[in-house]
């Protein structure tokens, strides 16, 4: 279909003569008829947007496919434009979809999209991330990638938002800009969808390399033209890998052992050791620090539930006559024992602590979030400690012990300078030991 044909298609009739003049004059024809089909949608265009293009839609069909593999469930799409590619997500994905762009006119535009595809998404005004707030599973982009100096396509320049368009004298800055700062709004597994322009590639994958995890893969992939158009990055955490390699020679009874409360001012170090039942199967379950409480509650109660597990406590006095990481061992010990009193274990993986006991055992860096065994043992040292703090709290509630759980905070400090320290805290540590001084002065 030519663009006269198009227009007689898609546009009105009483305006063709019109319309004819504006295509003649160089404007491109889906903003003369003021709609373009995209995917499976229909959107609305105008100058304030950029007109989306046939590669796009083949980003948004490589990333259903990736999606669909993975647990996909909060996206954000950078530089939303006219919302195509959110729209067409939100329908295809059962996601909680974040659009943003720096342009309130081209968020006009996007907002109108959704209304009229009857999606409900959550449309920022942002630079990149300037008032983006949370953490995805997805970022997903067709930023500018145009250098400064490289020449378009006269219908293109005349027309379309400059905004949309260039991106620094490599075209690199956008990307630059979205990968440095990615962390920081990623989970810990994520995928990260961008379009870019076909000499970029290498430029781009170095920048990941640069600003990603160190495990993170990267796939490079071509359009319809077989030109380098799309990269994709994933990182998929494999939090069963070492149960799993374990179970492959034979081991089974493996105890994850992680610590809670290294840190805190006041309270005991705790410890727990989980073996996990054969069956079990929690969706999320990561480091305990990186869950929200309501949620850690929710996993406690299954984790209780579907493992043997058992808890061990070092106490403050303790903890000042033999160091907060001997203590934490300690307690590790403690909470292992506690698991052998019910079944025998056969190994266990620690949160990278040492331990010399009469079954093998096995530091892993991180693994309360490489290892499933070791997550499940860090919510329940998490939860138990929480609620032994929420009980203090009820006992002395000026200390905001609900608030900080024993932490440092610039509200607990003033606590204890105000109030005087009461039995359990730990002499030793520094703030600690400067209320104590204080006091000897007076």
């Amino acid at each position: 279909m030519n663009n006269i044909e198009y227009i007689k298609k898609y546009g009105k009739e009483e305006e063709l003569e019109t319309n004819l003049k504006r295509l003649e004059a160089g404007e491109p024809v889906q903003y003369i008829v003021g709609n373009v089909d995209f995917y499976d949608v229909n959107l609305n265009v105008d100058k304030r947007v950029l007109i989306p293009r046939f590669e796009t839609e083949e980003l948004v069909s490589k990333t259903i496919e990736y999606a669909k593999k993975l647990n996909i469930k909060k996206a954000l799409d950078i530089g939303t434009g006219s919302g195509c590619i959110a729209i067409t997500l939100k329908k295809h994905l059962n996601v909680k979809m974040t659009a943003c762009d720096i342009s309130i006119d081209a968020l006009e535009v996007a907002k109108s999209n959704a209304l009229k595809n009857e999606v409900e998404i959550n449309f920022l005004e942002s630079d990149i991330y300037s008032n983006v707030k949370g953490k995805f599973d997805l970022i997903i982009s067709n930023p500018p990638y145009i250098k400064t100096d490289e020449p378009i396509e006269e219908i293109v320049y005349n027309n379309e938002p400059h905004l949309a368009l260039y991106s620094g004298i490599y075209g690199l800055d956008h990307y630059t800009r979205i990968l440095k700062d990615a962390k920081k709004h990623l989970n810990d597994n994520y995928l990260i969808a961008f379009e870019i322009g076909e000499t970029q590639g290498n430029d781009i994958i170095n920048l990941a390399k640069k600003y990603l995890h160190d495990d993170i893969n990267i796939k490079l992939e071509q359009d319809m033209q077989g030109r380098d158009r799309f990269i994709f990055i994933e990182r998929i955490i494999d939090n069963k890998r070492h149960e799993n390699e374990l179970n492959e020679q034979g081991i089974y009874l493996i105890g994850g052992v992680d610590e809670v409360g290294r840190g805190p001012l006041n309270g005991p170090v705790v410890a727990a050791c989980c073996c996990l039942n054969k069956d079990f199967n929690l969706d999320g379950l990561t480091d305990s620090k990186k869950i929200s409480e309501k949620k850690r509650e929710e996993y406690y109660e299954y984790i209780i539930k579907n493992s043997v597990y058992g808890i061990g406590y070092v106490e403050a006095d303790e903890i000042d006559k033999i160091n907060i990481y001997e203590a934490s061992r300690r307690a590790m010990i403690k909470a292992i024992n506690e698991v052998q009193k019910q079944i025998k274990l056969e190994y266990v993986l620690s949160d990278a602590m040492p331990i010399d006991i009469d079954i093998p055992v096995k530091p892993i860096i991180k693994g309360d979030q490489l290892s499933i065994s070791i997550s499940a043992a860090s919510v329940i040292a998490k939860v138990t400690r929480d609620r032994l703090m929420l009980e203090l709290d009820k006992k002395y509630p000026e200390y905001g012990y609900k608030n900080h759980k024993g932490y440092p905070t610039k509200e607990h400090i003033e606590a204890i300078n105000k109030y005087g320290l009461i039995d359990g805290y730990r002499l030793t540590y520094g703030p600690v030991m400067e209320v104590l001084n204080a006091n000897k002065k007076d």
